[in-house]
This record gives structure tokens, C-alpha cells and sequence, in this order.
């Protein structure tokens, strides 16, 4: 009896020490498993971190980036504007008037008899040959009119016409002032037009004539026309 009493305790001590080792090691694992989640909680935060600092830096970066390039913008705009005003303020090239042509040696011949005092009413048309560079006497018409003139020339070509005018003032007295009438159909190709522009003003004192007058259409070349604006001129 008394051995199997102490065949019983042993079992008993051998059970309870079992018991109390798997308590150990369950305590043991726990205490593991709180530390590892631990670990893994600090890990996360600590990458939360270090991305919270990346994310920072990267948005830093781009606003230097943005004043950097915003701070460039407004210094070339302003060495563009200083050069401009530097450009402005220089002198350009001084412009000179366009040259006239020359007279041909017949037409500045007949010019100086044709100054010297026309008898009545008197025509030269003159057209410019720019291959030349002269100014040349295309016709010449005598005791004529301005209608007269205007029957021979052409809707596709320019012209100058030298005329001197029969004048009546309102007293009686007559003059004849030498007038320059600049002819340039609407038709004219645009480097006719150019060429027949340009020298007109200095052809006018180049012919020593003070009356200057424009016309675009044939219709408008009549001596009524011509009186017209020759008393529009006096007033």
C-alpha cells in the first residue's frame, strides 16, 4: 500500500512539473510574440517616419526648384527689357531719301528751253527707265490739252507730266505755271507704283516746277481739273 501511495505522488509531482513547464513556456512565447509585435510596430513607425521625412525633403526640393526657376525667369526678363531700352536709346541708321533719277541729256535739254517760258499750252510726259537710272522724254505735245495728253497714255503704266498751263485769274491777267502731274492708274504693278512714288518730291524741285499734282484715273486728266485745283492751290 504504502507503495503505491508513493507511485501516486510521484505521478502527481511529475504532472504538476509538467504543467508548470508547458505554463513557462506558453508565458515565454507570449512574451515573445508581445516583443515581435512590438518590434514590428516600432519598424512601421519608423519607416512612417523616414517617409514622412523623404516626402518633406522631395516637397522642399520642389518649391526651391520653383523659386529658383520662377527668380531665373525674372532676371532674363529683365536683362531682355534692359537690352531693348539699351537698343532703343541707340541711334539708328540715319535714312536717306531716296535718290532721283537723272535727266536723260534730251530731256534736261529741252527742259531748259521749256523754263525759259512756254508760248501756251505745253506737255512733256517723262517715264522713268530705271535700268538707266535716267528719267527720260517719252512725248512731247505742243498748243495742246490735257485731254489731249491723256488719250495717249496707258491704264497699265505710270508717268510724269510736265505741263504749262494757259492760267485766267479772275482779274484777266493770264499766267502759266509749270504744273507736275503724277499719273498712276489703279492698275499699275506694285514695283511701278513704288518706283513712280518714291522720287516724286525731289523730282519737283529736281524740275524746278511748284505745283504737284496726283491723279489715278484718265477721266481726271482735263484742264477743268487742273483749273480746279490750281484755284484751290491759290486760295
Amino acid at each position: 500500500r504504502r507503495d503505491r501511495a508513493r507511485a501516486a505522488h510521484a505521478a502527481r509531482m511529475r504532472a504538476a512539473k509538467e504543467e508548470e513547464s508547458r505554463a513557462r513556456t506558453a508565458l515565454e512565447e507570449e512574451r515573445r510574440a508581445r516583443e515581435e509585435a512590438r518590434r514590428q510596430r516600432d519598424e512601421e513607425a519608423k519607416e512612417a517616419e523616414n517617409e514622412r521625412i523623404r516626402a518633406n525633403y522631395a516637397e522642399e526640393r520642389e518649391r526651391q526648384e520653383a523659386v529658383e526657376a520662377s527668380d531665373q525667369a525674372r532676371l532674363r526678363a529683365e536683362v531682355q527689357r534692359q537690352q531693348a531700352k539699351a537698343a532703343a536709346a541707340r541711334p539708328g541708321p540715319a535714312r536717306t531719301a531716296p535718290k532721283p533719277y537723272e535727266l536723260s541729256l534730251a530731256l534736261a535739254a529741252r527742259l531748259k528751253s521749256f523754263r525759259r517760258g512756254p508760248a501756251g499750252n505745253t506737255a512733256l510726259v517723262l517715264r522713268i527707265h530705271h535700268a538707266d537710272g535716267e528719267l527720260q522724254l517719252a512725248a512731247e505735245y505742243q498748243d495742246t490739252s490735257l485731254e489731249a495728253v491723256a488719250e495717249d497714255l496707258r491704264e497699265s503704266e505710270p508717268c510724269y507730266v510736265v505741263y504749262a498751263y494757259r492760267f485766267l485769274h479772275p482779274d484777266g491777267r493770264a499766267s502759266f505755271p509749270v504744273c507736275l502731274v503724277g499719273f498712276m492708274p489703279p492698275a499699275v504693278p506694285p514695283h511701278l507704283r513704288v518706283m513712280y512714288s518714291r522720287p516724286a518730291t525731289a523730282l519737283r524741285d529736281q524740275l524746278g516746277v511748284n505745283k504737284h499734282f496726283q491723279a489715278e484715273e484718265m477721266d481726271e486728266l482735263t484742264d477743268e481739273w487742273l483749273e480746279a485745283r490750281l484755284r484751290g492751290d491759290a486760295r
